[in-house]
């Protein structure tokens, strides 16, 4: 039998009536977080890569503004599995930092990895390995660490601005479609 790509695809994908069918509350929300840390890691990439390439310095506020947004997601993944971010503080970093860009696009295909993880959760409903999600945190952290020294920013310095920004997109502290919308913190 002879078949194209796309026929292929056709015939295997998974409807997305299917997953929205079969999709637990709990499931969309650690694929929501895992998604938000995958785009987040991605922009932080972006930005560097820019930079790199224009020849221009680093956009600082931007780069508080991501590690922050990273760190938002990072916490909504914790919470929906039960991981405390002490345990997934068990690496160390002998290494040391090495380039922006090398470390930038570690902490993006480790963004990557996390979101891999929950696609298995969600869509494929494969119980969650929580062994390999706490891994795989800890090697995020690792990571962030990095980029935080590249920036001069600490975690709590990236934590106290994401949390200024969304206090004023979100000024009722809930959220709302309109809010994330709007940004009225971007105004």
């Amino acid at each position: 039998m002879t078949i194209t790509h796309p026929e292929l695809v056709a015939a295997l994908v998974k409807p997305g009536a299917t997953i929205a069918a079969e999709m637990t509350a709990a499931e969309a929300d650690l694929w929501h977080g895992a998604t938000g840390v995958a785009g987040e890691t991605t922009e932080i990439l972006e930005a560097v890569l820019a930079a790199e390439l224009s020849d221009e310095l680093l956009d600082m506020d931007n780069m508080l503004e991501e590690l922050g947004d990273v760190e938002f997601y990072v916490e909504q993944v914790r919470q929906n599995l039960g991981i405390n971010r002490a345990d997934t503080l068990c690496l160390s970093d002998d290494a040391g930092a090495t380039n922006l860009f090398d470390d930038a696009a570690t902490l993006a295909v480790i963004g990557g990895h996390l979101l891999d993880l929950a696609k298995k959760v969600a869509i494929y409903k494969k119980p969650a390995d929580l062994g390999a999600f706490t891994g795989t945190l800890a090697r995020l952290e690792v990571a962030m660490g990095r980029m935080r020294k590249h920036t001069g920013y600490t975690r709590d310095e990236s934590l106290t601005g994401n949390i200024a920004k969304l206090s004023v997109r979100y000024a009722s502290l809930s959220y709302s479609n309109e809010a994330a919308q709007v940004r009225a913190d971007k105004a």
